[in-house]
Parts: C-alpha cells; structure tokens; sequence
C-alpha cells in the first residue's frame, strides 16, 4: 500500500518509483507466470540497427528456459490505469517482428499500478502471432551468449570484486556478499558462476543442461530469502521485517 512517506514525494519522485516498480514486477511475472528466467533491457543491445524511435520500442527482452524470445513493455502508474495505457503497452510489444528470425513466443504489456492505494499488477498480450506494421526485425549475432553475458556481467562483477562466502541453500551451493550497510545479500549459484567463467559457449551449457543446472530452486521455502530461476541469490536481513519497519 502506499505509505505517508510515498504519499508526500512529489510528482517526479513518484514517477521514478513507478518506473523501478514496473521493471520489477515485469521481471517478478516474467518468472512467476511464464517461467522466463531472463530478462534484459532492450537499449542494451545498443550496437544492435534498431530503427524504432523515441516511446516506440519496447522495454525488454526475455529469453526462457528453452531459449525462446519473450518481448515485455513495463509500466508503473500511481494511480488507475486508462484503457488506452494498456493499448500503448501492447502496441509497444508488437514493434519487434521477430528476434533473430523467430516470432516471439510472447509479447507482455506489464503494468504495475495503485487501485484504492493498493498495489496491482496488470498483465495483456496482443492477439497471437501479431505485430505492427512498422514492427523491425532484430538481428545480433550470437544473441544468446551475448544475452546471458550482459544478464550475469552486474553479479559477477560483485562476486569477483568483493569477497563472497559460500553458502547451502535449497541444496545449492551459492556464492554469497553481505552488505552490512543495507542489511543485504546477494550471490549467484556456484555453478552457474563456474559454466559463466570457465566454459565456452556457455549458453549451450546453460540452456541444454536448465533442469540439472538450476533443478532445486524452486525449493528454497525460506521466507526471507529468495533464489531465483536464474540462479541469483537474495536475502533479507532482520531490519527489513515488517515487524521493524512497520
């Protein structure tokens, strides 16, 4: 729910928030509903001969566990959405044709939103198989590794310039970094980080092996931690309970 101290942001501010919310609850869906593990930003491709201009193009690109392309637009209002935000929304998901010469297994339009002060999250795809007609073609080589390399490149980078621990969870072994000032963890899956590190092409070994690789994280039952389909790792600590921060 909204709290006083949300309520008080001016507009700007909570438009910020909105933005954060809406990537993360697009992300949250991603995996939850539709069990696509991965999801970048689409400018990350920025080498990439993308003519879609200005609020044309979508947000995301997700890529699941068979390796099949997902296109998402993410969006976070403070308040009520308007039929025509979710028409905007899928409209943007249909800009992209196909993605290395495949159509999209799914187009998402995600949208995060306040109805009566509480939060909601509103998920529409367009009809099937359908695109725009000024929808382009993406085409990268080696999407794939390329794809994975921007997804892991943030935790890796931690991993290595820190000092992890190694933990069990969900028997897995987890590289782990505490962050005392926030009261905060985060790792990625031994494995994982060894295939990233140590093996070429490694999204062949990542996406052909998805069951042996990641087969128990969905099994993590502790409530303050998280364990993704991706193999990162979150964990909160006591400061974050709603019987201190309430």
């Amino acid at each position: 729910t909204k709290t006083d101290a949300y309520k008080s942001l001016d507009t700007s501010e909570k438009s910020a928030i909105s933005y954060f919310l809406g990537l993360t609850f697009a992300k949250w869906a991603a995996q939850e509903v539709l069990e696509t593990p991965w999801l970048i930003h689409l400018d990350r491709f920025s080498d990439a001969p993308i003519v879609l201009k200005g609020n044309r193009r979508p947000d995301l690109i997700g890529m699941n566990k068979s390796g099949k392309w997902g296109v998402f637009e993410a969006k976070g209002r403070t308040n009520k959405i308007k039929p025509e935000l979710i028409l905007k929304a899928k409209q943007q998901t249909q800009m992209l044709r196909t993605i290395n010469g495949y159509a999209p297994w799914v187009r998402v339009a995600s949208i995060v939103h306040f109805s009566d002060d509480i939060l909601e999250l509103h998920l529409e795809d367009p009809e099937p198989n359908e695109s725009h007609p000024d929808a382009v073609d993406l085409d990268i080589p080696d999407i794939e590794e390329r794809f994975l390399t921007y997804y892991y490149e943030p935790f890796l980078s931690l991993i290595e310039n820190n000092h992890p621990s190694s933990e069990e969870v969900a028997g897995r072994m987890i590289d782990v970094v505490s962050f005392v000032e926030v009261d905060l963890a985060v790792g990625l899956d031994s494995q994982v980080r060894s295939v990233l590190t140590s093996e070429a092409h490694f999204s062949h070994r990542l996406l052909g092996h998805y069951e042996d690789i990641f087969r128990a994280h969905s099994e993590n039952s502790d409530t303050t931690s998280f364990l993704g389909l991706d193999g990162v790792f979150v964990r909160l600590g006591q400061s974050w309970s709603s019987k201190y921060t309430s």
